[in-house]
């Protein structure tokens, strides 16, 4: 009987990319409100790319802290889920991350990740959040995304990684 993937004409892999430098070195993020791009040096212990599809390169460019969806077809799908710690410096705060898709396209595509009100300062509290974005259009394709986060308290990021499932379209 073929497999399952097989009959939906779809292939598929995935990439775990941990990150090193934060567990000790935490991005701070000051409470201004700007937006400040979170990082990824792919070199935690559980980072993987051994599944990643047959034929791709890397998703996650740790040079840039960027993703990279160029090596994908249209009608691909990618499922990432997005795992960072936070920790507020002060009261009644509130943090919005994003993904800003088509970084330097002039159509930049935004899609909020997590919006969350903290009423005191908050000891290193996880937010994991899992999407998921069809390869639909060259602003996707062709053009870097990163993750972005904004906040009007300070407050300190530790990235514990983004695990990304391919879905690749076979027909």
């Amino acid at each position: 009987m073929p497999e399952i993937n097989t009959l939906l004409g779809l292939q598929h892999g995935y990439y775990d990319y941990n990150d090193l430098t934060t567990q000790t070195t935490p991005i701070p993020v000051p409470n201004t409100g700007a937006w400040i791009q979170l990082t990824n040096d792919g070199a935690g212990p559980y980072t993987v790319d051994t599944y990643k599809p047959t034929g791709d390169g890397e998703i996650w460019n740790t040079l840039t802290n960027q993703f990279d969806f160029s090596g994908l077809n249209y009608g691909d799908r990618v499922e990432i889920r997005y795992d960072v710690n936070i920790e507020t410096l002060g009261n009644n705060g509130e943090v919005i991350m994003r993904a800003h898709f088509g970084v330097g396209s002039g159509g930049d595509y935004y899609r909020t990740l997590a919006h969350n009100h903290y009423k005191n300062i908050s000891p290193a509290e996880n937010i994991t959040v899992d999407i998921g974005e069809h390869i639909s259009s060259n602003i996707i394709k062709d053009y870097p995304a990163q993750i972005e986060i904004s906040s009007d308290v300070a407050l300190n990021v530790t990235v514990n990684g983004w695990y990304v499932r391919v879905l690749k379209r076979t027909f």
